[in-house]
């Protein structure tokens, strides 16, 4: 019944926009093509709100028909599931899908769906800024030189593959065409072009700004003193039942006399952090160790083995290999940072601006899927 009155919807609304903005198949596999991008967007902003829901009605449900569907069907019908209307166009799941990084190690199920969630509605936000921008910048007739086309494509997949064969086993792999790649660059060039012909400001900034910046974040300019450590742990028991206390001692009387024996007992004994590597702890400052360790790492000189820190995780015995005494970076030094600060923290005011501006003017209807479907 419902299936049969979205069937005679999307007939009313065919004759409504006088087949000049639908066309495809109804349910996911939807796209909004016209010959005029500005006449088929002007044409949508004039629909009344149930006539827009009625769109977005037909841009998610899938009409099904008594034919079986095949496994196979259906994850093309989730790819091509429609996420966005933006004016006159469509983007689909599958244009998210390609944008999204690959699952990091160490990550299990639960935990990286929320992550790909999050970042499906991050990509989602960027992919529906850059497609309003690129549709102003055909209304304001900007077009690209194929040989600026050519060069800005081949730049950008030797820049992030290097290797053409690893560029192309990319695109197999996100079920893209070099079509699908050259229509990416392209849109992001259009974007950049007319971002630099609508946001025209004056971008200077003053001695006064730049002091005033310096002052009132005076902690981002200081930087805390470090020690580049080697550690050694020793259990509190060891497996044998002694104390691991007495083996620690024993080895800082070996280290005593013979200090660079420090990477060789720590791969022997150690079961701290670096223990394969020597006991190399790395660049350690004081809010990030406890305070045992703290005290003595910070009250020793470049070279020396600390005596036997007990503690409830265990004993250690610490090595300062290099020292960098703290201070605050001046003022001469930190204002070429903080004036590039200021510049891109204006610039990004003004292009949050103008996509804000350019949402207002269009229609755009941004609808989530169903998280499970990003496993």
């Amino acid at each position: 019944m419902i299936q049969d009155k979205l069937k005679s919807w999307k007939l009313e609304l065919e004759i409504l926009l006088t087949r000049q903005v639908w066309a495809g198949e109804a349910g996911p596999n939807l796209a909004l093509k016209s010959a005029s991008p500005k006449g088929a967007a002007d044409f949508i902003r004039r629909l009344s709100c149930f006539q827009r829901l009625t769109c977005v009605l037909i841009a998610l449900v899938p009409i099904r028909t008594g034919e079986a569907e095949s496994a196979g069907s259906e994850v093309i019908a989730s790819q091509n599931q429609v996420v966005a209307i933006v004016n006159s166009e469509v983007i689909t799941m599958l244009d998210v899908l390609q944008t999204m990084p690959v699952r990091p190690q160490g990550v299990d199920d639960e935990e990286w769906l929320k992550i790909r969630f999050q970042v499906f509605k991050d990509r989602l936000k960027g992919l529906i800024e850059r497609k309003l921008l690129y549709q102003e910048a055909k209304l304001a007739q900007i077009e690209l030189l194929p040989d600026e086309m050519d060069e800005a494509v081949e730049q950008r997949w030797q820049r992030s593959f290097g290797q053409k064969k690893d560029f192309l086993e990319y695109l197999k792999g996100m079920n893209m065409t070099l079509g699908d790649f050259q229509e990416q660059v392209k849109e992001d060039l259009m974007a950049r072009a007319i971002i630099q012909r609508r946001i025209q400001f004056d971008n200077s900034v003053s001695t006064k700004e730049l002091v005033s910046y310096y002052e009132e974040h005076l902690s981002d300019f200081t930087m805390n003193e470090k020690r580049k450590l080697s550690i050694i742990q020793v259990p509190v028991k060891l497996e044998s039942g002694e104390e691991g206390e007495a083996l620690a001692r024993s080895l800082v009387k070996r280290l005593r006399q013979n200090p660079v024996e420090f990477a060789a007992l720590a791969r022997t004994h150690s079961i701290g952090p670096g223990a394969a590597a020597g006991g190399d702890w790395g660049w350690q400052q004081p809010s990030g160790m406890l305070d045992a360790l703290r005290e003595t790492a910070f009250r020793l000189a470049v070279g020396q083995v600390s005596d036997v820190i007990a503690t409830r995780a265990g004993c250690f015995i610490l090595k300062v290999e290099a020292s960098v005494d703290g201070r605050v970076q001046p003022f001469e030094e930190a204002q070429a940072t903080i004036r590039q600060k200021l510049q891109s923290q204006r610039f990004a005011e003004h292009r949050t601006k103008l996509i804000e501006d350019l949402t207002l003017r269009g229609y755009v209807v941004p609808f989530l899927p169903n998280p499970d479907m990003l496993r």
